[in-house]
């Protein structure tokens, strides 16, 4: 393959199979090999997509400079991009980056500049380094362009236009599912969305390594890093962030399959002798509210994990067989129950079901011979 620039190297990566993954799942699993981009990695699009978008929206000059903070790719690929495109890099970086990267970087014509690694909170930090640089800059009278890829939302809309698009015209659009690492979530983002606009059965999870701070934002809403034993070179926790849409981690059918659950509880009829299709809504419903929550926190407006909610859990299968009893002896003697006498039968039932769960379920069996009965029997449904 020929190319004018370098610039139409970026992107257009194969999907390698992993054979032995592939193997041991039976499924088909292919890695997109972003390694192939000429600066090595994925932040290739990442740089090229943040500069064609500052170059449309005129925020970018003939002959320009750029400034970004960044401990690495991203800058390799903003060398690389600006390079070819003619405009001057600056590279705020933490002077605990390894050395081989400073070097691409000095070597490719971007001047570096290196800062002491301070968290986010002090003004060193090199992120907000780079932002004061271009503001002092810009207030001087000098335009420089901050590319600043945590916020910029051209990082993930480059990754939802090119990546997800290729991923699925090289699977002929047979995909069931996507999976990265997350930086600054403009590759888990965009492809997720992509993909998804193209086809939205198509499942995105979030892969990291142990103790990933991720982890705990994703099941939790907050971004925290666990244990000390980490290969990731610093943490950032940038709150309200535009780009990382959880909800496209997230499974959206769960508030939908709580409603289609409760829909036949509100319209179905006392009076009616075959609820027929009302009966597989509610199974359907809970059925697909189990699946969904799992993993699932609405850590503002709706949750699983509030002790209500779980201690209802806890009696449920006791809810479910002493409500038959009372509703069945309250229709004995009171005929068809009024709304306050149902009122008084769901309190009884809670009030009856938990005290059955603390004294009854709880407590181990004193009838041993049941379990050795059901042990026995084991065996004999598996045989031809």
């Amino acid at each position: 393959m020929k190319t004018n620039s370098v610039i139409d190297a970026i992107g257009n990566t194969p999907l390698i199979k992993l054979k032995y993954p592939s193997e041991i799942t039976g499924c088909e699993i292919y890695g997109k090999a972003e390694f192939m981009n000429p600066g090595g990695s994925v932040k290739d699009r990442t740089a090229l997509g943040i500069i064609l978008d500052a170059e449309e929206k005129g925020l970018l000059e003939p002959n320009g400079q750029i400034i970004e903070s960044s401990f690495g790719n991203t800058a390799i690929g903003l060398a690389l991009v600006a390079n070819a495109r003619g405009y001057k890099l600056k590279i705020v970086m933490p002077n605990i980056t390894v050395p081989s990267k400073r070097d691409i970087i000095k070597n490719m014509g971007a001047e570096l500049m290196l800062v002491d690694a301070l968290p986010f909170s002090n003004p060193g930090n090199y992120q907000r380094v780079a932002e004061r640089i271009t503001k002092e800059e810009n207030e001087k009278g000098n335009k420089i362009f901050w590319a600043s890829q945590f916020e910029n939302l051209a990082n993930y809309k480059f990754h939802e236009k090119t990546t997800a698009k290729e991923i699925y015209d090289q699977t002929n659009g047979l995909i069931d599912g996507f999976t990265c690492a997350i930086g600054t979530g403009g590759t888990l983002t965009g492809v997720g969305n992509g993909l998804k606009n193209l086809n939205n059965n198509v499942k995105i999870a979030c892969t990291d390594s142990q103790g990933s701070s991720m982890f705990k934002y994703f099941t939790e809403g907050i971004p925290e890093k666990k244990g000390d034993e980490s290969i990731t070179d610093e943490y950032l926790y940038e709150e309200n962030n535009s780009e990382t849409h959880s909800d496209v981690v997230r499974w959206h059918f769960l508030l939908p399959s709580i409603l289609i659950m409760v829909f036949p509880m509100i319209f179905l009829s006392g009076s009616a002798t075959n609820p027929g299709v009302m009966v597989e809504l509610t199974i359907l419903g809970t059925v697909a509210t189990i699946y969904y929550s799992n993993g699932v926190t609405c850590n503002k407006n709706l949750s699983f994990s509030i002790t209500p909610i779980l201690f209802l859990g806890k009696i449920s299968y006791s809810v479910y067989l002493w409500h038959f009893v009372l509703f069945s002896y309250a229709r004995i003697y009171f005929g068809e129950p009024s709304q306050w006498i149902k009122g008084f039968i769901i309190f009884g039932t809670l009030a009856i079901s938990a005290v059955s769960f603390y004294f009854i379920e709880r407590k181990p069996s004193k009838f041993r011979y049941l379990n050795t009965v059901t042990i026995s029997l084991k065996p004999a449904l598996f045989k031809s």
